[in-house]
């Protein structure tokens, strides 16, 4: 027969059995980290139901049954099975007990401050690094943790200094060697482009090292950032980002259907992009399709009415087809955001004078000079407009103005 005390404690270890298979069952990645798994309302009150019962009997044991006695991949699994129930108390208490009596302490500490990163303990975080890091002063996956910590509290030197001891560790270690690029791009242009590099040769794939190198590029080197863009589009043809940037510098270099191209199938995947939209059409307006140029403005516009630079390139799209009055509209839509636009007023004036309204053409061309333009197409068309209605001393003024040189460039339209 046994005694209560061997009836307890077989009762625990028969549970710890148990529990141990559930969990693992459960979790069978657990031993890499934190996963997010489905628990099933059954699943759930199996192991809650096993839990419970456990946790009882150890705290009436009187035999020194340690809580938590089990592997580190089952402690791994429970902490898991915990964290889907969005009890992260849990699983700090069970680390806590475990941690001083596993012989993977380091494993166990960093699983700790997995749990403590997503409670947004960055404090905490940092004390568990340097705890496993004390342990194991190479321990790579301590050191890229404290230093995207570090990076979040705009430590960045402290930062730097971890992602740089990573690198002394593993020259190839390209999420260190990433994350370093990432925090040089205001300060160090270049090493960071030299990072970015790196990553490229070691990994010809990432997508976010090639994106950056490509953003980089873009002022100096275009046609190196059109083959990082390019590469990135060969990858994953629904990268956004990359194929308006392709756009972009296809319509810089003036490889205007290629840029078309791109933005279509930026429209594509979201079709209310709207600088791919306005853009698209700047690249229609000098291919000299002005019909569907105008097509592109008028989406931008259906999305924001306001945009005033699609209302501009509207404007002058309906001018250059003889509608004047529509042209007028967009103008007019462009001064009630903006009562001082020199383009839009002298734009205005121009239609307005095709439309025979010379009053109203010289009030904007009369706005522009208070407003201090001196363009000569401005003084040129007021002084015509001041002439045919006998204001002649005013008219001869506006042309002679107009004669002087603009050495500076003042108020170019």
């Amino acid at each position: 027969m046994f005694s209560n005390l061997e009836k307890n404690r077989l009762q625990i270890r028969l549970l710890s059995g148990m529990i141990n298979q559930v969990a693992r069952e459960l979790f069978p990645g657990a031993n890499h980290g934190l996963v997010k798994f489905e628990i099933t309302t059954k699943q759930h009150e199996r192991m809650g139901s096993l839990l419970a019962l456990y946790k009882k009997l150890v705290s009436e044991s009187s035999t020194g049954e340690k809580i938590w006695d089990f592997p580190m991949e089952t402690i791994f699994a429970l902490c898991n099975y915990f964290y889907n129930l969005n009890d992260s108390g849990s699983c700090l208490e069970i680390l806590d007990c475990t941690i001083g009596s596993q012989p993977d302490k380091v494993r166990a500490v960093l699983f700790k401050a997995q749990i403590e990163e997503r409670m947004g303990r960055d404090e905490s975080v940092l004390s568990s690094c340097d705890r496993a890091l004390g342990m194991d002063r190479d321990n790579v996956i301590a050191l890229h943790q404290k230093g995207l910590v570090l990076a979040r509290l705009s430590r960045y030197n402290e930062a730097l200094e971890c992602f740089d001891r990573i690198l002394d560790i593993d020259g190839n270690n390209v999420p260190a060697r990433y994350h370093k690029g990432i925090m040089l791009l205001e300060d160090n242009k270049l090493e960071a482009l030299e990072c970015f590099d790196r990553i490229t040769k070691i990994d010809s794939r990432h997508v976010p090292a090639l994106y950056n190198k490509g953003i980089m590029l873009l002022e100096d080197n275009k046609l190196e950032a059109l083959e990082c863009f390019d590469r990135i589009t060969k990858i994953d043809s629904r990268h956004v980002p990359a194929l308006y940037n392709k756009g972009l510098i296809c319509e810089d270099l003036e490889h205007l259907e290629e840029a078309v191209i791109s933005y279509d199938a930026v429209l594509r995947i979201k079709q209310n992009h709207l600088p791919s939209l306005f853009h698209k059409g700047i690249s229609l307006v000098k291919l000299g399709l002005h019909d569907f140029a105008l097509d592109s403005f008028e989406k931008v516009l259906l999305v924001n009415p306001w945009h005033t630079v699609s209302l501009f390139n509207k404007g002058m799209l309906l001018s250059n087809m003889g509608k004047m009055k529509e042209a007028v509209a967009c103008f007019d839509i462009i001064l009630t955001v903006d009562a001082g636009s020199i383009d839009a007023l002298y734009r205005k004036g121009l239609a307005l004078e095709s439309l025979g309204m010379m009053d109203e053409a010289l009030e904007c061309y009369d706005r522009l000079i208070e407003l201090d333009v001196t363009h000569g197409s401005v003084l040129g068309h007021r002084g015509r407009l001041l002439s045919s209605i006998g204001r002649r001393k005013d008219a001869a003024d506006c042309f002679e103005l107009a004669s002087v040189p603009d050495t500076a460039g003042k108020n170019a339209l």
